[in-house]
């Protein structure tokens, strides 16, 4: 018996399954499966980034759903985007994604990146010439519970975002002038 449960305890922390021969008929058969927890949720403005080559992974009795999807996962678009390219419902999209998240092949990022380079286009001027434009984007530049960027808040942060210029360092250069705590 402690020859059985010797080998028991090094066949599973070393290899996570053991065989062991009882007699003739007999034996011991064990495998140790790892525990997932359940993904968070998946919103169609998150950007799948896979952590593996999915593409050499596709095997035939795959999902043809998860297959589409695949293919598609590049870390730039975003789940929405994913869906349109695949020619796939958006909920088959996000079912796919978290089987993904599950068994830890794909992480999502931001669609917002600090790191990339943002710049304005030619009609952004519209943000300073209307006022009801500026007035909209307020609460989308306001952290939730605090008290609404005025106008020039609002302007001013838009003509931050230079060409050549990643977000991190512009809101680092301004964030004590112009942010809201």
């Amino acid at each position: 018996m402690y020859t059985i449960l010797e080998q028991l305890y090094e066949d599973l922390n070393s290899y996570s399954e053991t065989s062991i021969p009882i007699d003739k008929f007999n034996s011991i058969e064990l495998k140790i499966f790892p525990f997932y927890p359940n993904p968070p949720p998946v919103k169609d403005w998150m950007v799948p980034l896979a952590l593996i080559s999915l593409t050499r992974r596709i095997e035939s009795n795959w999902d043809l759903t998860m297959v589409k999807v695949c293919k598609y996962i590049d870390g730039t678009n975003h789940i929405s985007r994913i869906a349109v390219l695949a020619e796939v419902d958006i909920e088959y999209a996000r079912e796919a994604i978290s089987h993904l998240l599950y068994y830890q092949v794909v992480m999502m990022i931001d669609i917002f990146q600090y790191s990339n380079m943002y710049t304005l286009r030619k009609n952004t001027h519209s943000l300073a010439d209307e006022l009801h434009v500026s007035e909209e984007c307020g609460p989308y530049v306001t952290k939730p519970g605090k008290a609404l960027s005025s106008v020039y808040h609002t302007s001013a942060l838009n003509f931050f975002l230079l060409p050549y210029q990643a977000t991190k360092s512009a809101t680092g250069q301004y964030s004590c002038t112009y942010t809201r705590d």
